[in-house]
């Protein structure tokens, strides 16, 4: 399971850039802070805890993200009424759509209506922090979610080998703008599978991406002749996915 996951925060982490949940469903929250143990964030807390006071940034969206990570990939689309000896659970008065990845640790990953959560107010809370840090009640590893994204409508696919396959039924199938392969409906119900290692996919809000962040204090140097003391600047980082991370207890 470990090349899968690996494979998987990789991928998205370098095509979406944002880090992805692991396991899709897993609740995650602005202000979290902790650790990543063998991949996975860990949660130890919130910032509320540390009586930190900050603001969140909330923006709601029709937008899409879709990534596939192997265009060779055979997508195979039968409307309602169409007959096609291909899909084996599906019955000719429904409509549905045949996957089958040419490739292993394939990734499908569509989410939509998406709704982004955002930290504010980030350099006084690096502030904060810095202070906490001096008294030990803040630890230098630790990371901090500063960005969620909530989606409405997620499916994520992640085949385990060769000639995996999906089938996925529509409800709604006689409109032909949702079975057009141009932007290929993955929100269907999964009635099929064969040699996938995960499939996830839901209609209710769920959290799949999110960004890391790493209290990093920085020291500004004066200029040259100037007769200005050194200062300490505190800030938040991002911190991106590396595959170091899986080898952490």
């Amino acid at each position: 399971m470990s090349t899968i996951m690996q494979n998987y925060l990789h991928q998205v982490q370098k095509n979406l850039g944002y880090r992805a949940t692991w396991e899709p469903h897993r609740p995650m929250k602005v202000g979290t802070y902790g650790k990543i143990h063998q991949g996975i964030f860990s949660a130890y807390g919130h910032i509320d805890d540390l009586n930190i006071v900050h603001t969140v940034d909330k923006l709601k969206t029709s937008n899409q993200l879709t990534y596939k990570s192997e265009v060779k990939g055979s997508y195979t689309l039968k409307a309602k009424g169409e007959i096609n000896p291909l899909f084996q659970k599906i019955s000719t008065d429904e409509a549905g759509l045949l996957i089958i990845f040419k490739k292993d640790n394939s990734i499908v990953f569509k989410i939509q209506d998406i709704t982004y959560f955002t930290l504010q107010n980030k350099a006084e809370i690096a502030e904060k922090l810095d202070k906490l840090s001096l008294v030990n009640q803040w630890d230098a590893s630790y990371l901090i979610i500063t960005e969620t994204l909530q989606s409405e409508k997620t499916s994520i696919l992640l085949s385990k080998k060769k000639n995996s396959e999906v089938e996925i039924k529509y409800e709604n199938g006689d409109n032909p703008g949702v079975l057009n392969i141009a932007n290929i409906d993955f929100f269907g119900e999964i009635i099929r599978s064969k040699g996938m290692s995960l499939q996830f996919t839901t209609n209710s809000d769920s959290t799949p991406l999110f960004k890391l962040s790493r209290l990093k204090v920085a020291v500004l140097v004066p200029e040259k002749n100037r007769m200005v003391q050194e200062k300490p600047m505190p800030t938040l980082v991002e911190v991106l996915f590396d595959v170091d991370e899986m080898k952490n207890d």
